[in-house]
């Protein structure tokens, strides 16, 4: 009888760990956690807009630079980065904490993969206006992704970062960069937007001057300025 009882209680868990209960649903962020197919768990910061009307939203999705991943590490990247700079945009935002080595490790892909199909499912998202975007270490991750998942994106915006593979995606691509960086040099990030221009993608590249690739916050407003730009490609997709 126990055993039922436990048993019970343990499915509850993890059923309710899964399922977005209608409470929480409110604006604002949360930290919540979902079980992977392997069985591992997954924690990810959740931003939500007021869902009080019928429509569907455009989700972001942001992967987060490198360091110790303490839990709930993407919040602070999304506090820092993402929702000071799509403050504007009426928008679901998602980071999952990497759970692997970096972005590009299978284990991460996978977990990336199963969090966009949960997140598409349970809440009121715009399947056609889904953005991948990364700072630093996510930025490589934003380059992977978006090339090798281009049918799950509208838009991919790198910040930061240059790729680690062979530059290659079919979804309109925006690129920012310091000149100031002391972790990735300007030219590799301009000959791998110049490959993406002659393979035929949409792609922006923004240069700053003068901020430092640690001085994360300051890429604020350098990305909010690709508001505008996300609004042209859909705009151009709804066409």
């Amino acid at each position: 009888m126990w055993s039922i009882i436990v048993l019970f209680f343990i499915t509850t868990i993890f059923t309710n760990i899964n399922v977005l209960a209608e409470n929480e649903l409110k604006a604002g962020v949360y930290e919540k956690q979902m079980v992977l197919k392997d069985g591992s768990m997954l924690r990810y910061t959740l931003v939500l807009p007021n869902l009080n009307s019928n429509k569907k939203f455009p989700l972001i999705l942001g992967l987060h630079y490198g360091g110790e991943v303490t839990p709930y590490y993407s919040r602070g990247y999304l506090e820092k980065l993402v929702i000071p700079a799509f403050k504007s945009l009426d928008t679901i935002i998602i980071a999952p904490d990497c759970p692997g080595t970096d972005w590009r490790d299978p284990k991460s892909e996978e977990a990336v993969l199963e969090l966009l199909d949960k997140i598409s499912k349970e809440l009121p998202v715009d399947n056609s206006h889904v953005v991948i975007t990364g700072y630093s270490r996510g930025g490589i991750g934003t380059w992977f992704m978006a090339a090798k998942h281009p049918e799950l994106f509208s838009a991919a915006i790198a910040v930061s970062a240059s790729p680690k593979d062979e530059p290659s995606a079919k979804v309109p691509f925006y690129v920012i960069h310091s000149r100031k960086d002391e972790i990735f040099e300007l030219e590799p990030v301009e000959e791998a937007v110049k490959k993406l221009q002659n393979k035929g993608t949409k792609v922006e590249l923004q240069i700053i001057d003068d901020i430092s690739h640690f001085e994360t916050v300051r890429f604020a407003d350098p990305l909010s300025k690709t508001i505008q730009w996300l609004n042209n490609v859909w705009d151009k997709d709804r066409q």
